[in-house]
């Protein structure tokens, strides 16, 4: 998911990273230390609606996307997404 955010914020040029790499080191620590959300809460809901359908599964990993606290600094909706059709292609 970090990957996906950075590929849509900087692409894959690794000049363009360096440039931002502050940015992403700061998204990658908000990522997994945000104790009111993060990716360790979005895991979790994951895990408790493993039986739901595909389509709430994905509707839910996208609301908590981008509530607040959103999952990353910057481009939610793009990563968001991405996530999502990837859920919905599985």
């Amino acid at each position: 998911m970090l990957e996906i955010n950075a590929t849509v914020l900087c692409g894959s040029d690794p000049q363009r990273r360096l440039e931002y790499a502050q940015h992403l080191l700061a998204t990658e620590e908000h990522f997994f230390n945000n104790v009111e959300g993060g990716i360790k809460d979005l895991f979790n809901w994951y895990g408790a609606h493993r039986n739901e359908s595909v389509w709430k599964r994905a509707a839910g990993v996208y609301v908590r996307i981008l509530s607040e606290p959103q999952l990353f600094i910057e481009g939610n909706h793009r990563s968001g997404s991405l996530i999502v059709s990837y859920l919905l292609m599985r």
